[in-house]
């Protein structure tokens, strides 16, 4: 799809289109971190965050928005994804351990 824009059109409606169409897919990705936080690799939400937060700094002061929009995407996908693990995983252990030191009502 982001081929056929670039075909036809504009590099800048092209990387649009890719950030558009790869944040739509990002949905069940993000909406498995929040209902099994454990089951999601972090060190690797971790990792290509940095390494697009990298990608950034190299490019130095970019003109325009555009040359730097994928990887501050990804970055900014990443750390989000990151942090819904991170934080669901903190509030269910929490959770965990109120249950588990609860008394029974029959005690």
């Amino acid at each position: 799809m982001a081929f056929v824009a670039l075909l036809l059109s504009s590099a800048e409606k092209a990387i649009t289109l890719t950030i558009i169409t790869d944040a739509i897919a990002a949905v069940p990705t993000a909406v498995m971190a929040w209902r099994h936080p454990g089951s999601q690799p972090r060190m690797m939400f971790f990792w290509v965050a940095i390494s697009c937060g990298l990608t950034i700094l190299a490019g130095g002061h970019p003109e325009r928005l555009i040359d730097v929009a994928y990887p501050l995407y990804v970055f900014l996908l990443d750390a989000a994804i990151l942090a819904i693990i991170v934080v669901r995983q903190m509030w269910l252990d929490a959770l965990a351990r109120a249950v588990a030191s609860a008394p029974l009502p029959w005690d």
